[in-house]
């Protein structure tokens, strides 16, 4: 399990980044929800018309992260390299 200065980094990231799937993370995070609550939530409770593929690994990678099975850098990836180009703070 993370710590909650952990939780509370990745939530506001997220939340920077503001897009749909960001949120629904922000949201798991937050309410501190396990793998089991996200597979009943977006598969088993949701009707065909209503599952969303990509809000559910989206949530269960969060759930993942919660747990400690995922690192932040592959819940919130960082590239690199913008453009092609290096960025400012990442020196020669």
């Amino acid at each position: 399990m993370r710590k909650e200065k952990e939780i509370t980094t990745a939530v506001e990231l997220l939340r920077r980044k503001g897009d749909r799937l960001s949120i629904i993370q922000a949201d798991v995070l937050e309410g501190h929800r396990t793998e089991a609550w996200v597979f009943v939530r977006y598969v088993s409770q949701a009707t065909e018309q209503n599952k969303d593929e990509d809000a559910y690994c989206a949530a269960r990678d969060a759930a993942r992260y919660l747990s400690g099975k995922l690192e932040l850098e592959v819940l919130i990836p960082h590239p690199r390299k913008r453009n092609g180009r290096r960025r400012p703070e990442e020196g020669r």
